[in-house]
């Protein structure tokens, strides 16, 4: 697992499988991610009688996600890099779990899934970087298994907390959906040159 810093700071995580295996088959297991997200990361499940810089719902701020069926992608925010180390580990063991439990007669992957941790340069890059996460979903705006809805259309959760993104684009979504846009007309008008080379 590669890990760029110790320090607390802006994190992109991605979970995958190698050569693009499909790392979950149905959209139960995407929605068990979420569902898993939700529990380790809600701030009404802290426990009181333990201390708060032990628990993740402490330590990590969820920002966005994009759960697809080849990766689970995150950006956070957290106190430490191995708190995130700690974190993708657990979500890849619960996601085992559920898998052999509900699909035992599955075909095993090569390999077992990996967490790649980056460390982003901060507040800036990890607005780009949620853009990124958001636009790539054939229904980027309403996709349930994104965090779009988060930031366009008043999804609540205590579980995401965009706070420190949200103030980049005055907390205002028609800002961000400019925001999303303009990076998506980008995309495709960097991708139309390809497509008339390869269709010719």
């Amino acid at each position: 697992m590669k890990i760029q810093s110790k320090s607390y700071g802006y994190y992109y995580v991605s979970i995958s499988l190698p050569d693009k295996q499909k790392l979950m088959q149905t959209n139960n297991e995407r929605a068990f991610i979420i569902s898993q997200l939700q529990d380790l990361l809600s701030t009404r499940l802290l426990i009181s009688s333990v201390p708060a810089h032990s628990q993740l719902a402490s330590c990590i701020d969820l920002l966005a996600f994009s759960i697809s069926s080849e990766s689970i992608q995150l950006l956070v925010f957290s106190i430490d890099s191995s708190i995130l180390t700690q974190f993708s580990n657990c979500i890849v063991t619960r996601l085992a779990q559920y898998q052999y439990e509900y699909r035992p007669s599955r075909r095993q992957p090569s390999f077992e899934p990996r967490a790649y941790i980056k460390k982003l340069r901060g507040p800036h890059q990890a607005l780009a970087r949620s853009v990124e996460l958001h636009m790539f979903h054939e229904d980027w705006e309403y996709d349930r298994y994104s965090s779009v809805g988060f930031y366009l259309h008043d999804r609540r959760g205590d579980w995401m907390r965009m706070w420190r993104l949200a103030q980049l684009y005055d907390n205002d979504t028609s800002n961000y959906r400019l925001l999303l846009e303009s990076h998506i007309k980008r995309y495709d008008a960097a991708l139309q040159p390809n497509l008339r080379s390869f269709a010719s």
